[in-house]
């Protein structure tokens, strides 16, 4: 077969297989949606079938889709779509699972630290179901709202697994979806970073815990305590209680054990810091003990 015959059955099939796909394409519901709602011309489809083609087989993965926990796309929470404005165009954009949560999450930009535990980030008041919880708890979270009402700390302590930091997070949520600055410090992990830290780097280490409006310092008492720990939280706490800034904490020891965490250290003692560190605790905050049934149990109990 010479050259010019076989590039005239190539382009033969190539027209025979663009023929193919243009039929295909005039049958699809998704095809003539474009069409009708006037997105595309319909010449677009004869102009541009292959691409129209792969479009379509894109969209076909969200036929059905009850969420992002189910999305089927390359890159999850985002659909290609059809644009057209004089040239045909394909954009990728969030869907409408993930434009949602995007929005409904927007208040996180006002976290200016952000120690979140994965999966409470969207967590709030209206999440928390108070028919079958202790009065403890309950009381708790009277507690807790009546504190973001008056925008004074509390000091929530109790045994592991109460909903402290659950609690803690629904309060800073609150503010935030106010436009407050707002900061969440895990203590323990507070210190390593701390640690890990020059020196010379550490203003601008803190300073976003002095300039929130709200913090929350979770499980205090849990971290190691060294002498340069101890300066620092000192430091935060006080400007803090000058600035009449609301500060939350959680813990599992109540004041007088955690003055001793805070005395002994990891390496020399210090009653006094660790007794300053108490007293600007106690002037930031309201103690809240919450002895009720572990949570994290109940749940997994719940899930079985």
């Amino acid at each position: 077969m010479s050259e010019g015959l076989f590039q005239f059955e190539e382009v033969k099939q190539d027209n025979q297989e663009k023929q193919r796909v243009i039929q295909e394409l005039i049958k699809e519901n998704h095809i003539l949606s474009l069409v009708q709602k006037g997105i595309i011309p319909k010449e677009e489809i004869q102009l541009h079938p292959f691409k129209l083609e792969k479009w379509l087989h894109q969209k076909k993965l969200c036929d059905g889709c009850k969420g992002l926990s189910t999305c089927q796309q390359r890159q999850k929470g985002y659909v290609e779509e059809v644009v057209y404005d004089g040239v045909l165009e394909i954009e990728c954009r969030p869907c409408e699972y993930l434009s949602k949560k995007i929005k409904e999450e927007e208040y996180l930009h006002h976290y200016v630290y952000n120690d979140l535990p994965v999966g409470l980030s969207t967590i709030s008041f209206e999440t928390i179901q108070l028919e079958e919880e202790e009065a403890a708890y309950v009381n708790a979270v009277k507690e807790a709202l009546h504190a973001c009402e008056e925008e004074f700390g509390r000091y929530f302590y109790g045994t592991m697994g109460t909903g402290k930091t659950y609690l803690s997070i629904c309060m800073l949520n609150q503010f935030a979806k106010q436009a407050r600055k707002v900061a969440f410090v895990h203590c323990p992990k507070f210190q390593e970073r701390l640690n890990g830290t020059p020196k010379w780097e550490s203003q601008s280490f803190i300073e976003p815990l002095l300039m929130a409006d709200v913090v929350v310092f979770d499980d205090i008492g849990a971290e190691e305590v060294t002498d340069r720990y101890r300066s620092i939280l000192l430091a935060i706490l006080d400007d803090r209680n000058q600035n009449h800034k609301m500060t939350i904490f959680t813990s599992n020891e109540d004041h007088q054990s955690l003055q001793s965490h805070f005395e002994l250290g990891s390496r020399n003692t210090d009653l006094t810091n660790a007794m300053r560190i108490i007293e600007r605790i106690q002037a930031l905050s309201k103690p809240v003990k919450m002895i009720c049934k572990d949570k994290r149990i109940l749940y997994s109990t719940n899930n079985q």
